[in-house]
């Protein structure tokens, strides 16, 4: 493949290929804009995984969500996926509230984003 993208499709399956992608469903409505952030063109997020155990969240813009849909009072450990350059960063740790949200800012680069939260075990 040489086209226009082709490279970021062969990232993106690379990435992919770490997880139980076979097991992933679609979570609608699972990672919204922070604080109600108007975009440009009204582009949204998209989320999968599998139930509260891992969520991967698409963000096409450099914006702030908030992350809903997980394990209550849960710890996450949270990874950034650059989709322009393959690159991984471990962002830490996350804790969702009571209601199984959590709030992320955007990385520091002004193009779209893959978030990672996989559910710490006990």
């Amino acid at each position: 493949m040489n086209g226009p993208g082709s490279g970021e499709v062969g990232l993106a399956k690379k990435f992919l290929a770490q997880f139980p992608w076979q097991h992933f469903e679609p979570v609608p409505d699972s990672a919204v804009w922070a604080d109600d952030q108007p975009t440009t063109d009204d582009v949204r997020t998209s989320a999968a995984g599998i139930a509260t155990q891992l969520r991967i969240i698409y963000i096409p813009q450099a914006l702030a969500i908030t992350v809903t849909q997980l394990a209550g009072k849960t710890d996450y450990t949270v990874n950034l996926f650059d989709p322009v350059l393959g690159g991984q960063t471990p962002l830490g740790q996350a804790t969702t509230d009571e209601a199984g949200t959590w709030r992320c800012s955007p990385p520091n680069q002004n193009h779209d984003w893959v978030l990672v939260l996989e559910k710490r075990s006990k």
